[in-house]
């Protein structure tokens, strides 16, 4: 292959990577918001989340894991600390909003 070839096709792999790359990091599924009010199934799990958004909006998301990232005591102390944190989501066929990761 001639050298020019090598340098298209390493352009063009380069703008698909750079396409893939940049559709999956979308951030229309994450949300910002603090927490006002969430169940507690367990020591170490909860079953769904109620958040406001920072331009107000309330959200509702819901768990089937066992562990998504923040344990029951840590959501108490975003409750009580009015402390915002962020929830990447994923609608499921229930149409319920399902937490993907939860982190500060």
């Amino acid at each position: 292959m001639s050298k020019r070839i090598i340098i298209i096709l390493s352009l063009l792999l380069l703008l698909i990577t750079l396409l893939i790359l940049s559709s999956s990091n979308n951030n229309s599924d994450v949300i910002e918001g603090r927490i006002i009010d969430f169940e507690q199934t367990s020591i170490t799990t909860f079953s769904y989340i109620k958040i406001v958004d920072l331009e107000g909006k309330y959200w509702e998301f819901y768990t089937d894991k066992e562990f998504v990232g923040f344990f029951p005591s840590h959501l108490q102390e975003h409750l009580i600390q009015y402390e915002p944190l962020k929830i990447k989501h994923e609608i499921h066929t229930d149409g319920k909003n399902y937490i993907i990761d939860i982190w500060d």
